[in-house]
C-alpha cells in the first residue's frame, strides 16, 4: 500500500511492489478501486504513480472499515520493520544489550502485533498502566516482561483530554502527584509482570509559555530552583520500594488490593472533575 499523509510515502516489499496490496485484494485492482474510489489500471500502476490517503490524526483510522483495516495493517508492517532494523543494528555492536524496543505512545499495540515483534525485543514497552489496553495478557502470551516506558503520574492536561477520559484526571498540585507516585510505584513493583517503569515528569516547574498544553507542568524543583522536598521524599521512598519488590513480587491478594487503591483514587479524581463541570452547568 502507499500511505499519503502530508506527502506520499510507500512501504515496499523486497521486490519493489507495494506491501501485500495484491494479496489483500486477491490480485483484483478493481476491488481496491472500489474501496478507495480510484481508477488504477493495475497494481503496477498503483505502485508507480498512486497514493492512498489516510487520516493523519493521533491514532485516527478511516471511517471506511476496509480502508481502516488496510491502514492498521500498514502501520503494523512499519512497526515490524522498524523493530527488525533496530534489533539488527544493535546486535552488530552489542550482542548482550537489552533491547527495549520502541516507545509506544498513548496506547499499546494489539496482542497480535506484540507477538510479531517479540523476536526483536527483550521487554514490552507500553506507555501507560492502562485498563483499556492491558499488558498483562500480552506478557503471558509472549513470555516477555513489561517496562512502562512513560508512565504519567501528575502532568497537567487540558480539559479536553480530561473529559475524554484519556488522562488519570485532574492533578492540581504536588500533594496529588505524591499520591499517584506512591500508589503507582507500589502497584507496579508488586506485579511480577513488570520489571521497571519510567515516570513522565519535569525536573523544574514550567510556565505555560514553555511547556505543553494550556498550563505549566509541575516539576521536582520550582522555577527558582528550590527543591520541592516532600515530592522528592515521596519519590525516593517509592523508588526504594520498587528496587526491593521488583525482585520480590507480592502475592496475588496484595497486588489486587494495590490495584483497587490506585483505580479508586483515579475514579475519585475524575469524579471531582465531573462535579466541578456540573456545578458550572458544563458537560
Amino acid at each position: 500500500m502507499c500511505m499519503d499523509t502530508s506527502s506520499t510515502t510507500s512501504l515496499l516489499n523486497a521486490n519493489g511492489t507495494p506491501f501485500s496490496t495484491t494479496k489483500r485484494y486477491d490480485g483484483d485492482i478493481q476491488k481496491l478501486n472500489a474501496v478507495y474510489k480510484k481508477n488504477y489500471q493495475s497494481f503496477d500502476d498503483l505502485g508507480t504513480k498512486g497514493g492512498i490517503a489516510y487520516p493523519t490524526g493521533y491514532f485516527t483510522y478511516s471511517n471506511n472499515k476496509n480502508s481502516a483495516t488496510d491502514q492498521e495493517a500498514l502501520i503494523a508492517e512499519i512497526v515490524v520493520k522498524v523493530n527488525q532494523l533496530g534489533h539488527s543494528e544493535i546486535r552488530k555492536v552489542d550482542s548482550g544489550h537489552m533491547v527495549l524496543g520502541c516507545y509506544v505512545i498513548g496506547v499499546t499495540y494489539s496482542a497480535e502485533l506484540w507477538k510479531r515483534i517479540t523476536p526483536y525485543i527483550d521487554v514490552l514497552a507500553p506507555q501507560h498502566f492502562s485498563e483499556t489496553h492491558k499488558i498483562n495478557p500480552v506478557v503471558k502470551a509472549t513470555g516477555l516482561p513489561a517496562l512502562l516506558s512513560d508512565q504519567v503520574f501528575g502532568n497537567v492536561y487540558p480539559e479536553a483530554l480530561l473529559k475524554a477520559g484519556r488522562t488519570p484526571g485532574p492533578v492540581p498540585d504536588h500533594l496529588d502527584r505524591r499520591v499517584l507516585y506512591h500508589l503507582l510505584s507500589r502497584r507496579l513493583a508488586a506485579d511480577p509482570d513488570f520489571v521497571g517503569v519510567s515516570f513522565c515528569a519535569c525536573l523544574h516547574d514550567n510556565a505555560h509559555t514553555v511547556a505543553a498544553y494550556d498550563r505549566g507542568q509541575p516539576g521536582f524543583f520550582t522555577i527558582d530552583n528550590e527543591p520541592r522536598s516532600k515530592t522528592i521524599a515521596t519519590a525516593q521512598e517509592a523508588n526504594e520500594f520498587i528496587y526491593k519488590h521488583v525482585r520480590q513480587p507480592l502475592g496475588e491478594t496484595a497486588i489486587k488490593k494495590l490495584d483497587e487503591d490506585y483505580h479508586e483514587t483515579i475514579t475519585a479524581y475524575q469524579a471531582i472533575s465531573k462535579r466541578r463541570n456540573a456545578f458550572l452547568g458544563e458537560q
